[in-house]
């Protein structure tokens, strides 16, 4: 089946050559699907390639060479002569930076990409939990094929409202917006295999702070909505205390001191924002999900309405809680990936704001966050 997938991908690609490189032997060309680059020692630029190779003799069609230089194009050149076959980067899926190069700032990788004609629009973005490299020289088939296994990952976490679009074109529309800081999804290790971790918010174009899955999910309801996503959450048991099962043929196992946790799915999550005022540099954020529980504490009976609603004020007032933490994360690293900067700029009379401007209001924005949760169906959910 493997040979058969293999076959595929050449089968893919080799259209791809017809179409745009004459003259050339197949054999003699690869073909990088990603790129890592790296903070390198002696203020060097360290770049990682993984690429496809149309050699019916090797024993892998993969391939990974890492280069240093004092620039990207140095780099590459460095990689070009330490493999005897030509690299072409119009097929690039993904491109991860490692962690200390975000920090210093990616914009100008991010926009440069943005102007190369050979890079298209739908190429993911990502930064590494540690170093590129070390994701790209794991040892598993999946980092072996890290463009393929990253493209497929990353679009399958965003086709079902996990993380925010980490395109290109998205991202470069953000580092180009003032008033609304990016996110990129980070990658790391689960043992040998590339695994997402978390979201990284950055302030402006540097790596500001890193926020865990759920928390990405919370904020990509603002930022765009969700469909169809799954969510675990616990709440306080007290709440909801009263409606436990007291029969004694259920044996209890869990203190009511606990959380109760809930897995459910979101059916459509969504938000609206408005500026209450703009000298008190106040907001109020109004969240609308509708839910299906599909697991829920197994003593908790749902049998009335009232508990259902019980149920939904719980989560309403713990999502509220939650949304108020990630904020005061956000402001204390003057990070804004909800966007209010763009609503402030918007109400204010003066269309223009500039970086500087709102990096000094926004540790001082208040919002209130209204949560409206709707119970639809209970029970388990295949």
């Amino acid at each position: 089946m493997r040979k058969k997938i293999h076959i595929g991908l050449i089968g893919l690609y080799l259209v791809f050559l017809v179409g745009c490189i004459e003259k050339e032997v197949i054999e003699d060309l690869a073909i990088i699907t990603a790129r890592g680059i790296d903070v390198a020692e002696d203020d060097k630029i360290e770049k990682t390639v993984n690429f496809i190779r149309f050699d019916p003799q090797a024993d892998s069609i993969y391939g990974t060479v890492s280069g240093e230089g004092k620039t990207l194009k140095g780099a590459r050149e460095v990689i070009a002569r330490q493999v005897s076959f030509k690299l072409r980067e119009g097929q690039l899926k993904v491109e991860i930076y490692g962690k200390e190069i975000a920090k210093r700032g990616i914009s100008t990788y991010i926009m440069a990409s943005a102007r190369d004609a050979l890079t298209s629009d739908t190429m993911k973005l990502a930064v590494a939990e540690e170093t590129a490299k070390e994701i790209f020289y794991a040892d598993s088939e999946e980092a072996a094929s890290i463009g393929r296994f990253l493209d497929e990952l990353l679009g399958k976490e965003t086709k079902s409202g996990n993380i925010p679009s980490s395109s290109l074109q998205f991202s470069s529309r953000r580092s180009a917006t003032t008033g609304q800081d990016g996110v990129l999804p980070i990658i790391g290790l689960k043992g040998e295999v590339p695994a997402l971790k978390g979201l990284g918010v950055f302030h402006n174009d540097h790596l500001a702070l890193e926020i865990s899955l759920k928390e990405g999910l919370l904020l990509k309801m603002i930022i765009d909505g969700v469909k169809n996503t799954p969510l675990e959450m616990t709440i306080p048991s007290k709440p909801v205390e009263k409606y436990l099962d007291k029969s004694p043929l259920i044996q209890h196992d869990h203190s009511m001191e606990e959380d109760v946790p809930l897995n459910f799915l979101i059916i459509k999550g969504k938000s609206k924002t408005k500026m209450k005022s703009i000298k008190d540099l106040t907001y109020q954020t109004d969240i609308h999900m509708t839910i299906d529980l599909s697991e829920l504490y197994e003593e908790l009976r749902i049998n009335k309405r009232e508990v259902t609603k019980a149920l939904e004020k719980a989560l309403e007032k713990q999502f509220k809680k939650e949304y108020e933490e990630l904020l005061k994360k956000t402001q204390e690293v003057n990070a804004d990936p909800f966007g209010y900067g763009k609503i402030y700029r918007i109400n204010k009379r003066e269309k223009l704001i500039t970086e500087n401007e709102w990096d000094e209001k926004y540790p001082r924005i208040s919002v209130d966050f209204n949560v409206k949760v709707d119970i639809m169906h209970t029970g388990t959910i295949d």
